[in-house]
């Protein structure tokens, strides 16, 4: 994957989880330390969720990275992806 396909990927995660945060704002940017098997180790995730798992976490920027290089593989787009990623994610906060 090009650099500059990388970085822009990351700033739209970046961008999504800061939505979510202003549109629920009992959530919250933390580190995820939590399972040194879980795939967002180590990374920073949005947390906060009303959920009975208090692990629960959304990784923005790993979700959209994985979208780009399904794209550059030749799969096909996903209609609204944006949308309903951050609508799944703020029902989970009620």
């Amino acid at each position: 994957m090009p650099s500059y396909i990388f970085s822009l990927s990351c700033d739209i995660g970046m961008f999504m989880g800061e939505l979510a945060i202003r549109l629920a704002p009992c959530l919250h940017w933390e580190m995820c330390t939590h399972g040194k098997n879980n795939i967002s180790y180590q990374r920073p995730v949005i947390m906060g969720f009303k959920v009975k798992n208090k692990h629960f976490n959304v990784d923005f920027d790993y979700v959209i990275v994985t979208y780009a290089y399904r794209l550059l593989d030749g799969e096909p787009e996903v209609s609204m992806l944006f949308t309903r990623i951050l609508e799944s994610c703020l029902e989970k906060t009620k």
